[in-house]
């Protein structure tokens, strides 16, 4: 959901007795998000070695990438092929140009000679 951690760290900056600016307050809850990050990573690494410094396998490599690299291309691009092939654009059947004028002036004669 867009902005939810923005708008949590807002309420919890509001709602806390700091003295820090609320430009401060999100620059350390970033940093805390990153170190939780850094922390479930190494939680996975230790469940699940690997050896350091050994080739993946191309079958995973493609299957990884070509997956998310699919995922991407589909929402990037699928809205953009819908819309063009698809009937939601009426095309015009003939072309009539009516053009009404900016400025209209009438003058009568007798205001022409004087």
């Amino acid at each position: 959901m867009p902005f939810l951690f923005e708008l949590r760290t807002l309420m919890d900056w509001m709602w806390t007795d700091t003295s820090m600016t609320l430009w401060d307050w999100l620059k350390m809850e970033e940093i805390f998000a990153s170190i939780f990050q850094q922390k479930c990573e190494r939680c996975m690494e230790s469940e699940h070695p690997q050896p350091s410094g050994q080739k993946k396998k191309p079958l995973v490599k493609y299957l990884m990438g070509g997956g998310f690299l699919l995922i991407f291309t589909s929402v990037t691009w699928l809205p953009w092929v819908i819309f063009a092939l698809g009937s939601t654009v009426d095309l015009p059947s003939e072309d009539a140009f009516d053009f009404q004028p900016m400025y209209d002036m009438s003058v009568q004669s007798n205001a022409m000679d004087k």
